[in-house]
């Protein structure tokens, strides 16, 4: 959850967005969820649909029809795409031949600058806020 501030701060209209009470203490603000949880759950998805055999019984997204199923996978795939394509990452990597066969292969052994990934989690759970009853159960 995030203040009507913040919202403004960010670009989001709190007109057309979810309005919410904060069950705990009575607080309004707006829900809201973090990308990097949203890409992490598509990669999931992906991985999931790969062993289908093994998910799909156990319920959850792969068990979905397959026309549900398919389309919620066409907006994983678009959104990892859009994702790809906004960070546009510009490390370079090089090639080398390690199998000594005159075939380069690529060294994706190369250094990354990476974000904490462990302070988003810690700030997604230090504003997460419990559904309430002003919110439709899903």
């Amino acid at each position: 959850m995030i203040s009507h501030e913040e919202m403004l701060k960010l670009g989001l209209n709190p007109d057309i967005s979810l309005k919410i009470t904060d069950p705990r203490n009575g607080k309004p603000g707006y829900r809201v969820a973090i990308e990097v949880f949203h890409q992490l759950h598509c990669l999931n998805l992906l991985r999931q649909d790969v062993h289908k055999d093994y998910y799909a019984p156990l319920g959850g997204d792969t068990s979905a029809p397959k026309e549900d199923l398919r389309g919620h996978l066409d907006h994983c795939i678009d959104a990892l795409r859009q994702f790809v394509m906004c960070q546009g990452d510009i490390g370079v990597f090089s090639f080398n031949y390690p199998f000594n066969d005159g075939d380069p292969w690529p060294d994706y052994s190369t250094p990354h600058t990476c974000r904490n990934f462990e302070s988003i989690r810690q700030w997604a759970v230090d504003h997460t806020v419990p559904q309430g009853p002003d919110e439709p159960d899903h």
